[in-house]
């Protein structure tokens, strides 16, 4: 019994593993086959990247982007059968990777072609609205508060006294905002003042997207019935989208 666990022991030792046969054609084959897979699996997701783009950009959504997307990734399958690539063979981590680099395609080319600088879909932005006002030789500044919703000054004279000062002692008044767009401005901004009078006029540039309209004295010709102080700034940029910031009820100031 000694002698054949012996035999048996020595047989283990004396064993040699013997890897496979590399078939190296075999392996080319199956990474040319690959690489083209995914080739045409790139090429397929800037299809529908493109049309995802055109979509968005006509229908001014990304809703149908979205739609595009999972149709690609649904029809993906009939797209490589229909190019005659053997899909039976695919495992599930080869759709995976597939779904991953359609998926990853689309979303570059989409992205890329509904932002600057191939489209600009954004309006104009209008913000750090303010008013310097003329009075008793110096000038005062007061700035819009979005959030408040107010003007807001450092100093002690109310908005509402400086502007009856400058009303009454004819000063110069100046309404700045600044004014940007990714793709640039069409014109000068416009600013409507005294809306029920139709009063409007072009903003001046003075540099840094700050743009500057001078009343150089306060009639009526500027205030609304009421003798208010009110006004609106529009912009439309070069891909004719519109901006525009309306002056709200609570920081209009009525003028004696």
């Amino acid at each position: 019994m000694a002698k054949k666990r012996k035999k048996e022991k020595e047989a283990e030792d004396k064993y040699d593993f013997v890897p496979p046969e590399f078939d190296e054609k075999q392996f080319l084959m199956d990474e040319m086959k690959s690489t083209k897979r995914m080739l045409l699996i790139v090429a397929y997701g800037v299809i529908f990247g493109i049309l995802a783009a055109i979509v968005t950009i006509m229908e001014r959504s990304g809703y149908f982007g979205l739609v595009l997307l999972l149709i690609g990734i649904v029809f993906l399958r009939y797209y490589l059968s229909t190019l005659k690539v053997d899909v039976s063979k695919l495992t599930k981590k080869n759709w995976a990777e597939s779904a991953m680099y359609f998926f990853f395609t689309f979303l570059a080319i989409w992205l890329i072609a509904v932002n600057p600088p191939f489209f600009d879909n954004a309006s104009p932005e209008i913000k750090n609205v303010s008013i310097s006002v003329d009075y008793a030789g110096s000038t005062l500044v007061y700035n819009y508060s979005m959030i408040a919703k107010e003007w807001q000054s450092s100093g002690n004279v109310s908005v509402t006294a400086a502007l009856s000062y400058a009303k009454a002692h004819g000063t110069g008044v100046n309404i700045s905002a600044q004014v940007a767009d990714s793709s640039g401005l069409l014109a000068a901004p416009i600013i409507t003042l005294a809306p029920n009078n139709a009063q409007t006029g072009s903003m001046t540039d003075v540099g840094n997207n700050t743009y500057r309209y001078t009343i150089m004295s306060l009639t009526n010709t500027y205030l609304n019935n009421g003798q208010i102080f009110t006004f609106s700034i529009s912009a439309t940029d070069k891909n004719s989208n519109q901006g525009s910031f309306t002056l709200p009820t609570s920081a209009e100031v009525v003028v004696s």
